[in-house]
């Protein structure tokens, strides 16, 4: 990442989702053989593990998507320790890295909100995407049922929780 120089990019999307001075991540000696990562600012340096779970997840997504092209990413509950406000700019930011290395994002959820923010963010980047709900029937077999984001629009407008398609329709 370094030697790429892609810490540059991740610093700034950092930034703009955090609300952060960020000039510097680096490595700083604290025991002996012994690291921490810290973001450096202005007028002081923070160990990252004091900016919170959330901050640290997204460090650690960030750092793979922008060192990847032309590939899948997978991301497992991104919302997790999320401000919802830092939700929607993380998602902003991961689908507009997404479209420039040509990555496909697979991102399992439980989370309204990411799913409204989601399809947000795909519309503003112009990205096809889809939603896909996930349920196990009753013999233990996976059913999947696309939803296309129109689709998806919809039933958040009328009312029903996407997450719970499995209660209307038999499975």
């Amino acid at each position: 990442i370094k030697a790429s120089r892609k810490d540059i990019e991740i610093r700034r999307i950092l930034n703009e989702v955090y609300d952060l001075k960020i000039e510097n991540l680096s490595f700083i000696p604290y025991a002996e053989e012994r690291f921490k990562l810290y973001a450096e600012m202005p007028d002081h340096s923070v160990p990252i593990d004091d900016l919170g779970e959330g901050f640290r997840y997204a460090l650690a997504i960030l750092s793979t998507a922008v060192v990847l092209e032309h590939t899948a990413l997978l991301i497992e509950e991104l919302e997790v320790h999320q401000h919802p406000e830092s939700l929607n700019r993380l998602l902003n930011a991961l689908f507009k890295v997404a479209k420039k290395k040509k990555l496909q994002l697979f991102i399992s959820t439980q989370s309204l909100e990411l799913i409204s923010h989601a399809l947000e963010a795909s519309k503003k980047e112009e990205l096809d995407s889809k939603l896909y709900h996930l349920i196990l029937n009753k013999e233990g077999i996976l059913i999947t049922r696309c939803l296309s984001v129109p689709d998806a629009k919809l039933l958040a407008e009328v009312g029903p929780d996407v997450r719970l398609l499995h209660k209307y329709v038999s499975v």
